[in-house]
Formats: structure tokens, sequence, C-alpha cells
């Protein structure tokens, strides 16, 4: 990965993905789903410590979705706002990624010629709490992925 947000390693890597390969795509999806899901684990409670504390409504919001996409082969857990992002929770985006306060009209937005708005970073929150638990949630998926190939191995 050229834009990767980190460098990681993985003890036994090699002998994980050749015991997945083993199995039929039904089981090493299930054996992954539930690793990558005990991963989205840690990040989850790392976001919900890290989320603004002004109301609560924004820890209380996040949840980990999950998706399978069966014809590319991949699979996913995404730490997220649950939801409809506009009812109570809008102002989620803006206190992580920033806003700009002040009347723009729609003609100096698409011309990008407004430079008198005011631009308010944001805090980033979200990128950081995975940044902070990002190696635990890999070694989290790398112990979970290992139990549940002992347990397929061993139920068959």
């Amino acid at each position: 990965m050229a834009n990767a947000l980190f460098d990681f390693q993985l003890k036994g890597a090699d002998e994980l993905l050749a015991a997945l390969r083993q199995l039929d795509d039904k089981g090493s999806n299930k054996v992954m789903s539930r690793a990558l899901k005990a991963g989205a684990g840690i990040v989850l409670n790392q976001a919900r410590q890290d989320a603004p504390k002004r109301t609560g409504a924004m820890a209380a919001a996040l949840k980990i979705k999950t998706a399978n996409k069966k014809r590319k082969h991949r699979l996913a857990a995404t730490v997220t706002l649950g939801g409809s992002m506009f009812k109570g929770k809008f102002y989620a985006p803006f206190t992580n990624y920033g806003r700009h306060v002040g009347y723009r009209s729609l003609a100096s937005i698409v011309a990008k010629k407004d430079q008198t708005a005011k631009f308010i970073e944001g805090t980033r929150w979200m990128n950081k709490s995975f940044e902070k638990s990002a190696p635990a949630a890999l070694e989290a998926i790398g112990q979970t992925a290992r139990q549940e190939l002992n347990s397929v191995k061993g139920g068959k």
C-alpha cells in the first residue's frame, strides 16, 4: 500500500494465510469477519473515549459496520456514526474535519473565489482514535483469526 497510514507486521501471517486458504470461502469469510469485528471493537472503544463529550451523542452513535463484497473477495469492518447524519448528529463531520464560518454563496463556492470565510480546523478525533488503537486492533485481528481457525479445525 503506497498511501498507508502506518506500517505493520503481523507475526505468523504466512501460516495464517495458508490455513485460511485450506478452508472453503464460507469458512474463511466466517473466520475473518469475526477477526475484523474484534479489531474494529478495539477501535470503537478508543473512538468512544476520544469522542467530544458535550452531549455524548457522538460517542453513543458510533457503531461497527461490516461489509462482505463477494465479487471482489473483500471483507471490511468500519467504525462509523450510526443512523442518519442529520438526526441530531449532523455536526459530527464538522468537529472531525472542520468547517467554514459565515455566508458563502453557491457561485463563490463553485468558483472557489470566496476566501473571506474563516475556516475552523477540525480535531480529527476519529483519525487519532484509529492511529492510537491500530496496533492493538491488528493484534486482536491476528489472535481472533487464530482462535477461530483452531475452533474450525477442531470442530471438523
